[in-house]
């Protein structure tokens, strides 16, 4: 199996910097982002927490190379 785990690094710094309303805009295009990489390439979404993912695929994405 392969793991993905996630996360966006200074996520509060940039939470206060930019305001929830831009915030929860980005962290809404990336939570897509990542869930349409999840589809296109097989994974599977295990757990998510705030801005962070918990992914894996049955196969190492070695053996697909």
């Amino acid at each position: 199996m392969t793991f993905l785990f996630t996360d966006i690094e200074g996520s509060t710094a940039l939470l206060q910097r930019v305001g929830e309303d831009v915030y929860a805009r980005a962290l809404a295009e990336h939570h897509a982002l990542i869930r349409s990489a999840l589809v296109a390439h097989d994974g599977a979404e295990l757990n998510m927490m705030g801005d962070g993912f918990f992914a894996a695929w049955r196969r190492c994405w070695a053996s697909r190379w």
